[in-house]
């Protein structure tokens, strides 16, 4: 969600893909300092963090439900094989 977020509110892919990738870094690091730190239990912790990760998404995605990232079919790659299927899959849905 934050990956999506950012790409439509800043119109870039790339700035998309590193906020998501900041997002699961310190998703990571808090699973870390609680099990390593605090030395709770792995599997409960992270059940926990996913319960709390699909609430915190459901309740911060709402305004970005049914939006679409303009920019995304004009830059998409056509380069390769699977890329030219995905694209052809998007053009077939519109």
């Amino acid at each position: 969600m934050t990956a999506f977020g950012v790409a439509m509110v800043s119109g870039s892919l790339v700035l998309g893909v590193f906020a998501g990738a900041i997002a699961g870094m310190l998703t990571a690091s808090l699973f870390v300092i609680l099990v390593l730190g605090f030395a709770t239990n792995q599997v409960a912790t992270g059940l926990a963090l996913t319960i709390f990760g699909t609430g915190l998404s459901g309740l911060v995605g709402v305004p970005l439900i049914g939006k679409t990232i303009d920019s995304l079919r004009r830059s998409a790659c056509r380069c390769c094989p699977v890329c030219r299927w995905l694209a052809s899959l998007s053009s077939c849905m519109t």
